[in-house]
């Protein structure tokens, strides 16, 4: 049984506020970029290796056949004049016995580690040496390429002890990694790269852009502080040895969701205002502790089409019904309507001067699909998303004033609302 002490949390979040501190908050851009739609941007192996690698291949399905290739082998011998790579017969190779990236041709060899956010394995740089040393292959350079041009651990570079399996000699080894490792970062190396490949190629639309796409992501990478924010934080909680209060945060985090959000519907149909008491909630949509159950604690979440819902008035064998909703995403609230009597299977039936009044009235809303249910609906603001439960109005909620004077504000706005559509009910009849 662990014990959790209390008292220390506060050393813990106060720390934690410090660090939080010195570092700019993170943007979420909405420019597109293909590479952050397809991948997460930090993935070395998957994106930026197996990129790297399709630029560099003479076979790859840039029909460039070996001109990035000698590029970047004229970019690696400008930096080290000393090694002096041949582009003659020159291949390269993505996995290749592990390494990420291998450049190789019949005598000579560019290593290329590539580290985004993984950390060093024991020996790894070693054993990558070795391997390609005894393959007969001397001439070696090994560059670790990261986001910020930090040097490899000394357990990556070392030499394992008692490893039957490594084929040279450990002293040539060390002398090579000693006098032919190379720290480089993405900028300006990679970029400064990617530039000259560009500079060739402005009449190919296509791959102009791709290229220029996946080095967009890479300024994003190089110039953002989160690896150097994390490694403050690791630093932190382990020399203050508050890792175990870290943990207790960790593991009651699903809790405290489950309750902000308990509270957040709870107070919200508390504080219904008196006008709209005599509106019956709509069962089937209301939220229960079931459903809040599985969207906080199940990995399948189960169904996430709840909130608050007030039945309005019927129409045509149908009930409009006014509703908050939790859904998938951030929350929302709007008019919706069950199929009515007329509506076919694959349309809902909607009354088109409801429609009108509401378009003409609430133009920065949304109007449903007409497949949909949902008469016009909008985001509330600001965003408030509990699936993701990250943003800073939803981490505000567990504050029990601020969650009360959000409540109110949400209130005012969404009774506004309502009114409008009551108000066209009363002209109707």
């Amino acid at each position: 049984m662990i014990n959790y002490d209390v008292s220390e949390l506060e050393v813990l979040l106060n720390g934690i506020k410090e660090i939080n501190g010195k570092y700019p908050p993170r943007e979420h851009k909405k420019d597109f970029n293909l590479f952050k739609v397809i991948r997460k941007g930090y993935e070395e192996v998957t994106l930026h290796s197996k990129f790297l690698f399709e630029l560099l291949d003479p076979n790859g399905s840039h029909e460039m056949n070996n001109h990035f290739l000698n590029l970047f082998i004229k970019k690696v011998n400008f930096l080290n004049p000393n090694f002096n790579f041949n582009t003659q017969g020159a291949r390269a190779y993505y996995e290749k016995q592990n390494i990420d990236l291998l450049i190789q041709n019949h005598s000579q060899a560019i290593i290329i580690e590539n580290k985004i956010f993984a950390g060093d394995q024991p020996n790894q740089i070693y054993r990558y040496c070795d391997l390609i040393y005894g393959n007969g292959i001397k001439d070696v350079l090994i560059i670790y390429l990261t986001l910020n041009g930090k040097t490899p651990s000394d357990q990556s570079i070392s030499c394992p002890n008692g490893d039957t399996d490594l084929m040279s000699d450990p002293e040539k080894i060390k002398n090579l990694i000693s006098n032919r490792l190379r720290n480089y970062a993405y900028e300006p190396f990679i970029i400064s790269w990617l530039n000259s490949c560009m500079e060739t190629i402005k009449n190919q639309f296509t791959l102009y852009n791709t290229i220029e796409q996946y080095k967009k992501l890479l300024i994003d990478l190089t110039q953002s502080k989160e690896i150097e924010e994390r490694e403050e934080l690791v630093k932190y909680l382990g020399n203050e040895n508050l890792m175990l209060q870290a943990h207790y945060i960790v593991d009651n985090w699903n809790h405290v969701k489950w309750h902000v959000e308990m509270s957040f519907w709870d107070e919200l149909q508390f504080t219904l205002p008196k006008q709209l008491e005599k509106y019956n909630f709509n069962s089937d949509y209301n939220y229960s502790i079931e459903h809040i159950n599985k969207s906080a604690h199940s990995s399948r979440r189960g169904n996430l089409d709840y909130g608050i819902a007030l039945n309005l008035f019927e129409i045509d064998g149908g009930q409009v019904f006014f509703m908050i909703h939790r859904g998938p995403d951030s929350l929302s609230y709007g008019i919706r309507i069950t199929n009515t009597e007329t509506a076919t299977d694959r349309t809902i039936s909607k009354p088109i001067s409801l429609i009108k009044h509401l378009e003409k009235s609430f133009s920065e809303f949304t109007m449903g699909e007409v497949v949909s249910d949902w008469i016009q609906w909008r985001y509330i603001k600001p965003v408030i998303n509990f699936e993701e439960f990250n943003s800073e109005a939803t981490l505000s909620l567990a504050n029990p004033e601020k969650r009360k004077n959000l409540i109110a504000d949400l209130w005012k706005e969404m009774s506004k609302y309502i009114y409008k559509v009551l108000e066209w009910q009363e002209k109707k009849k």
